[in-house]
């Protein structure tokens, strides 16, 4: 037996004990018990592919020892590639869905397709965001739709589980990928959905027509009487989790009907660019006119762009969004950079 059989093996034997250790620890009937098998229960699937695969390799592979003359194939063979070419590994974001009229397996069709319409339209207005800030509008370029892109790769054991793949391929690119940016702020968004405070900060940052189909997707989800757990998983990276029950999402509504953006603009400025952190993507511009500081987000990509130029004056294309709490009455000014030019002389 191989070193790799033996290692799928042990992979194997692993996750089952996990699948067992999770019966025991959590109830059956519990969201975070219907996401955590299905993945556990996918990821052996996965395993025991691996194995028949193994095994069968390793089944050709004696075959191909045997002396020649007793290999007669009936008709002359495919060339077949070599096998050495590993597919690229992507990101995925995994979706399990439990609720009323939801089974193992099967899902009304529009229930599924509203809640796919609804992360789709969220994740391309998300990605929207990254490129041109908080801005309310109905148009989105194309090429930020084809890059924000979702795809149903397939779907697998639990309540109702589906696996969402990147339609383009972004196993090549160098830089942080635009979906992987908007699944990252989506992430960030789910996390605060609970506190209104936290939430705050958030929905300056997405807009307010993101925010509003925020709203809809979980009223939605209520209506429906329909709980949510999603995974991210990224090459070579902890993946993220999240999930919800229908009270947690009857939370994340009231959070969300406290927050109130007042106002999103397009600006146009001159200033020094005086500071960056290339880790949060923010910024830092000291205005000429008011000789007030502004700090704000960007693309990683602009910041990286312009660099070069801390301490020169720049003409600026910004975005502002005003926002607040109904609540408590804290309120938020979220600045994002959209453009930037160094000015010339001469």
């Amino acid at each position: 037996m191989s070193d790799e059989l033996l290692a799928i093996h042990r992979k194997i034997k692993s996750t089952e004990e996990e699948l067992k250790k999770l019966k025991k620890q959590l109830s059956p009937n519990s969201t975070e018990y219907i996401f955590s098998s299905a993945v556990l229960v996918k990821r052996l699937l996965e395993f025991k592919e691996q194995e028949r695969e193994l095994e069968a390799s390793l089944s050709e592979d004696v075959i191909g020892d045997l002396p020649i003359d007793t290999l007669v194939p009936d008709e002359p063979e495919e060339v077949v590639p070599p096998t050495g070419h590993q597919e690229p590994v992507n990101e995925k974001l995994r979706l399990i869905l439990s609720g009323k009229d939801i089974g193992r397996g099967s899902i009304p069709i529009r229930t599924l397709s509203s809640i796919l319409h609804s992360l789709q339209s969220i994740t391309d207005q998300i990605a929207y965001s990254i490129q041109r800030g908080p801005l309310q509008t109905d148009y989105i370029p194309a090429h930020v739709l084809r890059q924000s892109d979702l795809t149903i790769k397939h779907t697998f054991p639990g309540s109702f589980g589906l696996e969402l793949v990147p339609a383009v391929d972004h196993a090549s690119q160098t830089d942080q990928p635009l979906l992987s940016q908007s699944f990252h702020q989506l992430f960030d968004l789910f996390s605060s959905s609970q506190d209104a405070n936290e939430l705050l900060e958030q929905a300056a940052a997405i807009g307010p027509r993101t925010l509003n189909l925020y709203r809809k997707w979980m009223n939605f989800m209520v209506e429906q009487e329909v709980s949510m757990a999603f995974e991210w998983e990224r090459p070579s990276q902890e993946a993220y989790r999240f999930t919800a029950n229908q009270d947690e999402i009857t939370s994340i509504l009231k959070a969300i009907d406290s927050i109130r953006i007042d106002r999103t603009e397009e600006l146009e400025s001159i200033g020094s660019f005086v500071g960056m952190n290339l880790r949060e993507n923010t910024f830092e511009i000291l205005e000429q006119e008011t000789n007030t500081v502004i700090k704000g987000r960007a693309r990683r990509d602009m910041l990286l762009r312009n660099r070069g130029f801390l301490g020169d004056m720049s003409k600026l294309k910004l975005a502002k969004c005003s926002a607040q709490n109904l609540a408590t009455g804290k309120n938020l000014v979220l600045w994002h950079l959209i453009e930037m030019k160094p000015l010339t002389t001469g």
